[in-house]
C-alpha cells in the first residue's frame, strides 16, 4: 500500500497532516482509486542519543554539526525537509541558496561537510524529538547535527507478488519512507534487511519528486530501487 500524507515541512509548516490515500502498489499512473482512511502508526519514541560525531579532521565525515545562523528572523533556513512520525529529519531540498541561512553556511563550508539534498537531521540544538526539533525556525541561531545516508540498491522481481510495502509520502516530498515491510512480499525476498524508516530515493534510476517515484515505481514489473537510511 502506498500512503499518501505525512509532513513535508519548510521549517515552519503546520501540525496537520495531508489527506490520506490508499493507492494499489500496482495501479497505473494517475489513476484514480478508491479512497479510504489510513490509521496512522504510533510516534516513534525519541531517538537514543547518536555516536558522537567523526572527528573534525575528517574531510568527509559520515556524521558532523553544523552551526547556522540568520541575520533576521525574516531569512529563510534553507531547508526543505520531509518527517513522517520520525525522530528524524530527511532534506529533501535546499532553498534559496544565495541569500538562505544554508546557502551562506554551504558557501563557506568545504565541500565534505555540506549539507546536501538527502542528509538527515538527527538533532536540532542537541533535541532530538521531533516536535521540539521542529521549533529550530524560530531561532537566530541553531546547531544541525547532520547525517550522510547509507545508500543501497536493490531489484524488486514481482512474479505475480505484491510489492508486500506500505509506503507513506507527500506530494511535494523527494521519496517514498517506508510505514511497514511485510514478510511474503517482493521488496523483502528481494533485500532481506529491509526496515521501516528506510526511504525510496530512485526508482529504476528516476530521482525527484515522490510522484515521479510512485509513477516509476507503478509502471514497472521489476523495478531497481535505491533505498536510503539513516544509521
Amino acid at each position: 500500500h502506498l500512503h499518501r500524507g505525512g509532513m513535508l515541512l519548510c521549517c515552519c509548516s503546520s501540525e496537520d497532516a495531508a489527506p490520506k490515500i490508499v493507492i494499489a502498489a500496482d495501479a497505473a499512473a494517475g489513476e484514480e482509486q478508491e479512497e479510504r482512511p489510513v490509521e496512522d502508526a504510533p510516534p516513534e519514541p525519541c531517538a537514543p542519543p547518536p555516536p558522537p560525531c567523526d572527528d573534525d579532521d575528517d574531510p568527509e565525515p559520515k556524521r558532523f554539526t553544523v552551526m547556522l545562523r540568520r541575520d533576521s528572523p525574516l531569512d529563510a533556513v534553507g531547508l526543505r525537509l520531509e518527517a513522517f512520525r520520525s525522530a528524524r529529519l530527511f532534506v529533501a531540498g535546499l532553498e534559496s541558496p544565495e541569500t538562505s541561512a544554508v546557502g551562506r553556511y554551504n558557501a563557506a563550508a568545504p565541500e565534505g561537510r555540506r549539507i546536501r539534498p538527502g542528509d538527515y537531521i538527527t538533532a536540532i540544538d542537541g533535541q532530538m524529538h521531533l516536535l521540539e526539533m521542529r521549533q529550530f525556525s524560530l531561532g537566530d541561531a541553531f546547531e544541525l547535527t547532520i547525517q550522510r545516508p547509507r545508500l543501497f540498491n536493490a531489484t524488486v522481481l514481482n512474479r505475480g507478488r505484491q510489492l508486500g510495502l506500505e509506503v507513506k509520502f507527500d506530494d511535494e516530498g523527494a521519496s517514498l519512507s517506508i510505514a511497514a515491510v511485510h514478510d511474503n512480499g517482493a521488496a523483502k525476498a528481494a533485500c532481506p534487511d529491509l526496515r521501516a524508516s528506510d526511504r525510496i530515493v530512485s526508482v529504476n534510476g528516476v530521482t525527484g519528486s515522490s510522484r515521479r517515484l510512485l509513477a516509476e515505481l507503478g509502471s514497472s514489473d521489476s523495478p531497481v530501487l535505491t533505498f536510503s537510511r539513516c544509521e
